[in-house]
């Protein structure tokens, strides 16, 4: 049954590689058009390297597509 409910086909993944990437990028979008200044943090559950990294990455490479800057 999961996932099919959810649309969450992992429960771990690096931020960007699940299937709700697309609906992440709206929010940041959103977000940013309607003035947000405050913090995005990124949840890891303990699995910190390169998971991490990579959602790190992915990001701030969105964040740049998006024309917002990291910080204000």
């Amino acid at each position: 049954m999961r996932g099919g409910q959810t649309g969450i086909a992992l429960s771990h993944c690096s931020l960007g590689d699940g299937v709700n990437a697309d609906n992440i990028r709206e929010c940041l979008r959103l977000l940013h058009a309607h003035g947000y200044q405050g913090t995005l943090s990124i949840e890891c559950e303990g699995q910190s390297g390169p998971m991490l990294e990579t959602s790190l990455n992915w990001l701030r490479k969105t964040l740049e597509e998006l024309g917002i800057p990291e910080e204000f």
